[in-house]
């Protein structure tokens, strides 16, 4: 199954469990909303014109999904993240295929984009299929924002 399913799938409990804008899942290249809005409380971002996020100005590296705080917490040592980065990984064994980044060198340059996503403040969670079809990706990205269960 293409990663994109799996990222649909992670989109797809976020919504019903009532934690993400829907509008935004569809309409990435909205700006950041400015009015108090508690419910949903997360939204997707992505580069205009793609299904992913861009997040190195120099580099072609890229998120597989972006979310983040439609409204912002107030600072506070232990508040959440304004955003986090959310990465497919493992889907080389669902397809029976090679990926690059099964490769030595390929496992050595995600960790060089890890390691630069960490250095300008990203929080990366990384994620298999099985973790997004138990629910285990939606129930830590809902832990990571500290969020109430589900409504």
């Amino acid at each position: 199954m293409p990663r994109t399913d799996w990222v649909r799938g992670l989109i797809t409990q976020l919504i019903y469990a009532g934690l993400l804008d829907q509008s935004s899942a569809q309409d990435a290249a909205r700006p950041p909303l400015e009015r108090e809005q508690p419910w949903p409380p997360l939204r997707v971002v992505r580069t205009k014109g793609s299904t992913e996020y861009r997040f190195h100005p120099k580099r072609r590296w890229r998120f597989d999904l972006v979310l983040e705080l439609t409204t912002l917490p107030p600072i506070r040592v232990g508040a959440p993240p304004p955003r986090i980065a959310v990465e497919m990984e493992g889907l080389v064994w669902a397809t029976g295929g090679k990926s690059r980044h099964t490769t030595p060198a390929g496992y050595t340059k995600d960790c060089e984009k890890y390691a630069e996503a960490l250095i300008m403040g990203w929080r990366v969670l990384r994620v298999t299929q099985g973790q997004v079809k138990d629910g285990s990706a939606a129930e830590w990205v809902r832990r990571l924002f500290q969020l109430p269960e589900s409504r």
